[in-house]
């Protein structure tokens, strides 16, 4: 059986339009606590997970195209993992919500989904351990 109404264009842009504004106080939170105001770029670190290891591969290839350094490996819990890095972005936050957007639409075409992701600075990729 079909349901339909799961599928219209009202029900789909109402879901990306909640996200959005969810993503745009996250972005503001972040930017406020992460970052120093003598920060003149940032980084973005993110994380998509995928459950089919094929639509992973070619997603973390389309963010090595980008100029992401990107890392793909399958993850203990039998899912691919793909952490990413966005470098030297300028701490706007329409920008970064732009950019955490394309990326969000993008991996939906390839069945991948936003695990996880944080603003940094230079000084505190350290921290992270993702050089």
């Amino acid at each position: 059986m079909k349901l339909y109404f799961f599928k219209t264009h009202t029900n789909h842009s109402n879901y990306m339009e909640k996200t959005v504004n969810d993503l745009e106080q996250q972005v503001a939170q972040q930017l406020c606590n992460n970052t120093k105001a003598s920060s003149t770029f940032v980084k973005i670190v993110y994380t998509f997970t995928s459950e089919h290891g094929r639509n992973g591969s070619k997603f973390a290839a389309k963010l090595a195209e980008a100029n992401d350094d990107v890392i793909y490996f399958l993850n203990e819990h039998k899912k691919y993992q793909i952490t990413g890095i966005i470098n030297k972005i300028i701490p706007n936050e329409q920008s970064i919500t732009k950019i955490l957007t394309y990326k969000i639409e993008m991996a939906n075409k390839y069945k991948c989904v936003l695990s996880k992701w944080n603003i940094t600075s230079d000084e505190n990729i350290h921290r992270l351990g993702l050089e």
